[in-house]
């Protein structure tokens, strides 16, 4: 392929020195799935590593070592800490996470070709306490009039996960910074089987711009969009 190697008796071939990273040049992809895992004891606690190394674009050959380390290594393991690719240039590991929630990142590095690293962050939550998030807020309508110069409804839309899965049966409450500018009808929306609700904003005779939040009061968790609203008539 191009690239050199220094000859071991036993064990797997290494780059040489001289030939990496930059004649050819090395690169590992990496990635870990799921990407987010739970405490010890309070959840999936287990993520499963998969890179691929490339010399000069190509897959690299059998045989070349990958070395796994923790920017946090008290909150988990490594298993193993060093592995070689197979003919493709792919090789696996896998994370345990053993202590504590946080944030921890998997380096990868090839010892013989000095300065090729790669790493990804890994999110460590205490599952036993569930965690909610509103994605993709937002109104389809924006801007809109103020009533009577055009149209000054717009739909409110968004989705709920729990745990990092769509969540039904979740109320959802929506509350305007400045009641003279308009309402949400209804002032409150239960989430379908897919975690997703819906509800409608009504402007008044004001201009300016709505700041509407959708809050989870059993979770304590908002999101705010804004609708900017115009005299249409002038």
């Amino acid at each position: 392929m191009g690239y050199c190697f220094i000859t071991r008796n036993t064990g797997p071939r290494q780059l040489s020195h001289e030939c990496c990273p930059t004649n050819p040049r090395a690169t590992i992809i990496l990635s870990i799935n799921p990407p987010t895992l739970c405490s010890s004891n309070s959840g999936n606690d287990t993520g499963f590593i998969s890179g691929q190394v490339f010399i000069n674009g190509s897959p690299a050959e059998a045989g070349v070592i990958v070395s796994l380390s923790l920017s946090n290594p008290s909150l988990g393991i490594l298993i193993p800490t060093a592995t070689i690719t197979n003919a493709t240039g792919h090789f696996t590991a896998v994370f345990i996470a053993t202590n504590g929630t946080g944030t921890v990142s998997i380096i990868a590095t090839l010892p013989d070709c000095p300065g090729t690293i790669a790493s990804i962050p890994i999110t460590i939550i205490d599952c036993s306490q569930p965690t909610a998030t509103i994605n993709n807020f937002n109104a389809a309508q924006n801007p809109i009039c103020t009533a009577g110069t055009g149209g000054n409804t717009s739909n409110l839309s968004g989705q709920v996960f729990v745990n990092g899965s769509p969540a039904g049966g979740i109320t959802v409450q929506f509350q305007v910074n400045d009641n003279n500018l308009g309402s949400v009808n209804p002032p409150s929306a239960t989430t379908d089987a897919a975690g997703n609700f819906n509800a409608t904003f009504i402007a008044n005779s004001n201009t300016g711009t709505a700041n509407i939040t959708a809050s989870l009061p059993s979770f304590g968790t908002n999101a705010t969009t804004s609708i900017t609203i115009n005299n249409c008539g002038v």
